[in-house]
């Protein structure tokens, strides 16, 4: 019998690890959330008259502030990448963060895809995210724009990184890539709607390998991921 009091406002992660008397050691499969949430403050509460005497009418007025608590997924890793000519190139990464067995049950479940990246030419190349399942949401598809690219590119496309920009895509934007690109200008940082929809990923186990996987289908320009 174990007892622990939690005193600071935080999420914990508590597993059983156990010795018996010959040395050996096992780790329990099981994982306990335990969750402290963060205390209100009552700063402007006031109350008139103060002080009170018996049988006086009492002003009493309440202010609450509240402080939500968040838990941020600090398990991901992605390198640089470049992605070439002619074949899918993924980059991947993995999530274990979230409760086993839990799944994507809407599109607003995933709030949003952010890539830093540069493109020579958006015209050339479809982007996709992939859940640990293997569904599919596509996120930009090749779309001409006379010459319109994404970042600052390297324009030698011999896989030396130029400067990337943030490109977001997400359900709640109002406006697609292809809505806003200009000829042979870069596209503007900022969040747009993917070409797909996320719904397409309804069902995704959310604890596994993500992939976001760029298909470079012509010659002669060439990305990098950030």
């Amino acid at each position: 019998n174990v007892s622990y009091t939690f005193n600071d406002p935080a999420g914990y992660s508590l597993t059983l690890v156990s010795e018996d008397t010959e040395g050996c050691w096992n780790m329990g499969d099981a994982t306990i959330r335990v969750r402290v949430s963060v205390p209100p403050t009552f700063v402007g509460t006031s109350l008139n008259p103060d002080p009170i005497c018996p049988g006086e009418q009492v002003t009493f007025n309440a202010e609450v502030q509240t402080y939500p608590w968040e838990m941020s997924v600090v398990d991901i890793a992605i390198v640089e990448e470049c992605f070439t000519d002619g074949y899918d190139n993924s980059v991947c990464f993995t999530l274990n963060t979230f409760a086993p067995g839990q799944v994507i049950t809407s599109a607003n479940d995933l709030e949003s895809v952010c890539i830093n990246m540069e493109h020579s030419f958006i015209g050339d190349f479809y982007m996709r995210i992939q859940c640990p399942n293997g569904q599919e949401a596509q996120l930009h598809e090749y779309y001409n724009c006379n010459g319109a690219y994404f970042g600052i590119p390297d324009q030698a496309d011999n896989c030396n990184p130029g400067t990337g920009w943030e490109y977001c895509y997400s359900m709640n934007a109002t406006q697609t890539v292809t809505d806003i690109c200009n000829s042979g200008s870069s596209v503007p940082s900022g969040t747009y709607l993917p070409l797909g929809d996320f719904a397409d990923l309804i069902g995704c186990p959310i604890n596994g390998e993500w992939c976001i996987s760029f298909f470079d289908n012509w010659s002669a320009d060439d990305g990098f991921i950030f």
